[in-house]
């Protein structure tokens, strides 16, 4: 029972990165002509300075969810697991 819980839950998180995931990449990008034009002047430095930057705040802020999820598995306590599902799901959603 308890392997279960933890399988449900890792399935459950796991569900809601993917899918949050994929709702940050379309909002990031461009939806207007002219922000694709704006891009279109940026140098391959900028670009890859920026993409660095945005890849490196991703990689922070997916080891800090990791670790919460973590501490909240070690537990093994169903309401601490669903705080922390509930908290993961709007960090992910901001």
């Amino acid at each position: 029972m308890r392997f279960l819980n933890i399988s449900v839950f890792v399935g459950v998180v796991s569900a809601v990165t993917l899918s949050a995931g994929q709702v940050r990449a379309q909002e990031q990008m461009p939806s207007q002509k002219s922000e694709m034009k704006s891009m279109g002047k940026m140098s391959m430095d900028e670009m890859m300075k920026e993409c660095k930057e945005h890849h490196q705040s991703a990689m922070k802020s997916i080891d800090q969810m990791s670790k919460v999820m973590d501490g909240a598995k070690q537990s093994n306590d169903p309401a601490k697991m669903r705080a922390v599902l509930d908290q993961v799901r709007s960090t992910l959603v901001k």
